[in-house]
């Protein structure tokens, strides 16, 4: 009898142990995963993500929008807290993120609210959309997330695009097609210079026979000759069957912003006189990635150029 209770006590305390250790290391895991910086900053792509969300079931309502401003201003106070092992670029980029967030926003509830410059409204709302997706591309969060994120703000801006083209294109759809086409070779001519082979340059800075800061001060004034190419392409009337021509230069430049942020992010980690923050290898993955976006930019041109061509009355070649 005596050894059945010993036994007894010894199994319980054994269970009791067990059962504390256990408890223990759940707890230890939860903790650990909070203080994840890759989840804390999910916890924060899912808040503006279901904000994208709230966008899109209510996005003619006035007080819908404000409401949401007020979200995006909860989520700027609250994102102190965000776990700080993400690297100094990667914050730069969240806190980019949040600023673009609202600065949409507030650019939908400006298009609500006026119905003059609709061109030049409707070019700003692209231009913040284009610096959200970026944002979250360079982000280290849960990619299925991510990818969720970013097809909920496109229905967003997809709804707003179609609604604003089918109008432009009703209100003008006598224009001459020719005069739209020379407009958009215009628009051709004038970005050629911003798609030249950089390598070369990069070759002489490596060697010490030209400088990093005239790069990167190169490709922000090219940054620049964007925008305006960019704000002169929305003014631009659109005949009935001129839309798919648009929208293909349009992609071009879209893709070349996205080529300039993230050489210039290159150029900087390249830079002897900056603090490097990539890896060797992470920045020859990043220059791999910039070849390819560089590379879809020449073909997308060259395709664009040969249809304009043949278009029009004279042709005249200024790409080879």
């Amino acid at each position: 009898m005596y050894i059945k209770e010993n036994l007894f006590k010894i199994i319980s305390i054994s269970l009791f142990i067990i059962f504390f250790s256990i408890c223990c290391f759940v707890t230890y895991l939860i903790i650990r995963k909070e203080q994840n910086p890759i989840y804390k900053l999910d916890s924060y792509i899912y808040y503006l993500n279901n904000t994208y969300k709230k966008l899109d079931d209510n996005i003619d309502s006035v007080e819908n929008i404000e409401k949401l401003l007020n979200e995006i201003n909860t989520l700027k106070t609250s994102k102190k807290n965000i776990n700080t092992m993400m690297t100094l670029e990667q914050m730069r980029t969240f806190d980019h993120l949040i600023n673009s967030s609202e600065l949409y926003i507030k650019q939908i509830l400006n298009i609500k609210n006026n119905n003059n410059n609709i061109n030049q409204n409707m070019a700003s709302l692209k231009n913040y959309f284009d610096d959200i997706v970026s944002s979250l591309k360079s982000l280290p969060a849960n990619s299925n997330l991510l990818n969720e994120i970013i097809d909920t703000i496109s229905i967003v801006q997809n709804t707003y695009e179609n609604n604003f083209y089918s109008e432009k294109i009703n209100s003008i759809s006598s224009i001459n097609l020719n005069n739209f086409i020379n407009q958009l070779n215009s628009i051709m001519y004038d970005f050629l210079p911003l798609i030249e082979d950089i390598n070369p340059k990069l070759e002489k800075a490596r060697n010490g026979q030209y400088d990093y800061k005239i790069l990167l001060n190169t490709l922000d004034r090219d940054l620049e000759t964007y925008k305006n190419l960019k704000l002169s392409l929305s003014k631009f009337p659109i005949p009935q069957n001129g839309l798919e021509l648009y929208h293909q230069l349009e992609e071009i430049l879209d893709i070349y912003y996205e080529y300039n942020l993230k050489l210039k992010y290159a150029v900087k980690n390249e830079d002897l006189s900056e603090q490097h923050e990539l890896t060797e290898d992470s920045l020859n993955k990043v220059y791999d990635q910039i070849n390819q976006i560089y590379s879809r930019i020449l073909n997308n041109y060259n395709t664009l150029k040969h249809k304009i061509d043949s278009k029009l009355t004279i042709s005249t070649s200024i790409y080879n």
